[in-house]
């Protein structure tokens, strides 16, 4: 159970939702000052038990609080069997209420059902910063989430590296400790240099065409990047293609000359950057679909690359 990893998928959707309920049996809504506690619980009735649905697949919780007790939390026990993963996500981003909930949920499945990783939709190698500081402790957890994507940079995910860091502290065993990493590919500017830094590594200079086309790829992360030229994509994805052969024919005395750790952090650089150029290109055409699949595909290989290492 050690191996089984929790991250947040993010969902863009309404900034806000308001939710109107009428109670079985109720023949004509009353108005309820919203405003009033007293007045909202004695329209909802009585509150069911913990773990008895109100509705089916509805169930109270008793607050957002990471430190709270966790009884109202164990309908998820059933909800998620043996799922190896569970992908929380969120209304609008900057919520600091779906932070501190997933934070809350973090810790009954770490305690609780075996979970031992948090991935977060975040640049992979800018979240290194934060998990080393759940590994170590070093610093301080301010520091710590500063490499994020900015809206992760809250007191919520501040609070939630903070306890991973005191859980490890306090559980010894490697099997026990818990890891952060990111997973996400807008980091075409880091990818690239990475990228020819380990061909030139392996001795593929900048003047092989190899490197001269991975060159050519377009490095600017941006949330709409600007479109790229038809030539530029294509001579990008050439050369990015013909690393890939080089990496598949050589695999072994790849490892050999370098570790295994280096050549899986080249693929994800080689990854990354092609599934961002594939989101820059088609949203540059305005085809969104496949923009979002090019990205979210290359996502998907680092989480379970890196999940992999």
């Amino acid at each position: 159970m050690r191996d089984r990893f929790l991250f947040p998928k993010p969902i863009l959707g309404f900034a806000g939702l308001l939710a109107l309920f009428v109670l079985p049996g109720s023949v004509a809504a009353q108005p309820v000052d919203l405003l009033d506690p007293g007045a909202v619980a004695e329209a909802a009735g009585p509150k069911p038990p913990l773990g008895f649905p109100v509705l089916p697949g509805i169930y109270r919780l008793d607050g957002t609080d990471p430190g709270l007790p966790q009884a109202d939390l164990e309908p998820l026990r059933q909800i998620l069997g043996n799922a190896p993963i569970v992908a929380l996500g969120e209304a609008i981003h900057t919520s600091g209420g779906y932070y501190e909930m997933k934070h809350r949920v973090f810790r009954f499945l770490v305690e609780k059902m075996g979970f031992r990783a948090f991935a977060i939709e975040s640049s992979w190698m800018d979240a290194e910063r934060a998990s080393q500081y759940v590994r170590t402790c070093a610093g301080t957890p301010e520091e710590a989430i500063r490499g994020l994507f900015t809206v992760w940079q809250s007191t919520e995910v501040r609070d939630l590296v903070q306890w991973m860091c005191d859980w490890n502290r306090s559980h010894r065993k490697a099997k026990d400790k818990i890891h952060f990493f990111g997973f996400d590919v807008q980091q075409p500017e880091r990818d690239r240099p990475a990228l020819l830094a380990f061909l030139e590594r392996i001795g593929v200079g900048p003047e092989d065409p190899r490197s001269v086309d991975v060159a050519a790829c377009r490095g600017i992360s941006k949330l709409i990047p600007d479109p790229i030229p038809e030539p530029a994509y294509r001579q990008c994805l050439a050369g990015l293609q013909a690393v890939e052969q080089l990496f598949r024919a050589n695999e072994r005395s790849l490892i050999r000359r370098t570790s295994r750790t280096d050549l899986a952090q080249a693929w994800m650089s080689l990854v990354g950057l092609r599934s961002w150029q594939g989101y820059a290109y088609y949203l540059g055409l305005g085809d969104y679909p496949r923009g979002d699949e090019s990205r979210d595909s290359g996502m998907a290989y680092v989480f379970q690359a890196i999940r992999k290492l």
